[in-house]
């Protein structure tokens, strides 16, 4: 493979920083969805564990990107949340906010994008199956979780 080509998910295993970074962000993704299925919360410390692991290879000169990633990732879930109360819980504007230290702007924009057309789909056609109330809320944080692990995948 030449310069320009590399090897899909190379970024997981170039450095064993990388590899924590992505044993540590996908293990916080996961136990967040987790969580938010079983009780509809989830705790701040995994939020604290995804914002920390994105300094496991700090660089100063990323800290910049790093804060608009987790401003422009987070920012349209609070928007939404302040907009129509109760319809985005804090959980997952803390996720996402966390998330986009590690993603950057683009690729927390790309997750939440997925996060949303997952969320969306998913609960839309499952409702419709078992004939519920579309109206109910629903654990949102399992489809960002997904969209976040698809983002720093590409």
């Amino acid at each position: 493979m030449g310069a320009a080509q590399t090897a899909p998910f190379s970024r997981l295993w170039d450095t064993d920083t990388a590899i924590v970074t992505a044993i540590f962000f996908f293990a916080a993704l996961i136990c967040a969805a987790v969580q938010d299925i079983r009780t509809k919360e989830v705790g701040d410390y995994l939020h604290v564990i995804i914002a920390v692991t994105a300094f496991i290879s700090f660089d100063r000169a990323n800290l910049p990107a790093m804060l608009i990633g987790a401003v422009v990732t987070a920012l349209p879930l609070f928007i939404a949340g302040v907009a129509k109360r109760g319809s985005i819980g804090g959980a997952d504007i803390k996720l996402m906010a966390a998330s986009g230290l590690i993603l950057g702007a683009v690729g927390g924009i790309v997750a939440l994008i997925i996060g949303l057309f997952l969320g969306a789909g998913c609960t839309y056609a499952y409702r419709k199956v078992k004939k519920a109330d579309l109206k109910t809320s629903f654990p949102f944080v399992p489809f960002l979780a997904a969209g976040c692990i698809i983002a720093y995948l590409l």
